[in-house]
């Protein structure tokens, strides 16, 4: 009988045993899952951060005439930057170089300034009176009297020109010599005044008394003012003639100023 009970109490603890490690199997997952869920809902957010250079988007990069156009125009070309006069060299003008930059009150001033005293072959013309002007501006201008209006004169009265007159180029003010508002290209050496002609005869031409056709008079020197402004125009980004404004019924402007945000809008008036 004993050996009998014996045996009944190991298979109930062995079932017993049994039964138990089952419950735990089961309840383990449960328990996982749980625990898992409830750190992540206790887990702190991580903080936000700006994107890596990596990571952030590519647009389109700004050019960098753009970049430098947005400089100038944030300093309103107002900073003066030394320049070597020395090195402002040219085949067919007169030109010298003054040994320091100019810097007038209130932005003005020049970086790389020269006296443009004329042209100096085929053939020789003097500008009275010597204007000052930047370099690369002084041998534009000479460039467009050798190539463009000393060829006009040519062709128009079959002589050549001996003399410009103008203005003194360089001039610390504001535009039309106002006293508010923006300056004036004269201010940087960028702009020159042009108000009369002389030729090789003694002839004159004035752009304030002959670029209108009055009666039935000689209309030659009105076509050579018409001729003359508009090859300026294609050579400079600002040209100002007597049909412009009342500033300007007695001179020809020329500059080579910024328009627009491409500084390719020209004016021509």
């Amino acid at each position: 009988m004993r050996p009998i009970i014996t045996k009944c109490l190991i298979r109930s603890l062995c079932f017993a045993l049994v039964l138990s490690m089952m419950t735990v199997e089961a309840f383990f997952p449960v328990v996982a899952a749980a625990a898992q869920k409830h750190a992540t809902l206790d887990a702190p957010m991580p903080f936000a951060h700006p994107l890596r250079r990596s990571e952030q988007p590519v647009g389109p990069r700004s050019k960098p005439d753009d970049i430098m156009r947005d400089v100038e125009q944030t300093l309103e070309e107002d900073v003066v930057i030394p320049g070597d006069p020395t090195q402002c060299i040219s085949d067919i003008a007169v030109i010298e170089g003054l040994p320091d930059p100019l810097v007038g009150e209130n932005g003005c001033g020049v970086d790389q300034p020269v006296v443009l005293k004329g042209l100096a072959q085929n053939p020789e013309m003097s500008i009275r009176p010597n204007p000052t002007l930047r370099c690369d501006f002084a041998k534009s201008v000479a460039m467009w009297l050798q190539e463009d209006v000393q060829p006009i004169a040519r062709k128009i009265f079959d002589e050549e020109l001996s003399e410009v007159v103008g203005g003194p180029g360089y001039q610390c003010r504001r535009r039309n010599n106002s006293k508010t508002g923006k300056l004036s290209e004269h201010a940087r050496g960028k702009a020159m005044d042009i108000s009369a002609f002389r030729f090789a005869s003694g002839r004159r031409v004035s752009v304030e008394g002959d670029w209108a056709v009055e009666g039935v008079g000689d209309a030659r020197p009105s076509q050579f003012l018409r001729a003359v402004h508009k090859s300026a125009c294609e050579r400079f980004s600002t040209v100002l003639g007597p049909e412009a404004d009342v500033h300007h019924r007695s001179h020809f402007h020329i500059d080579i100023g910024c328009h627009g945000k491409t500084c390719t809008y020209l004016i021509c008036q």
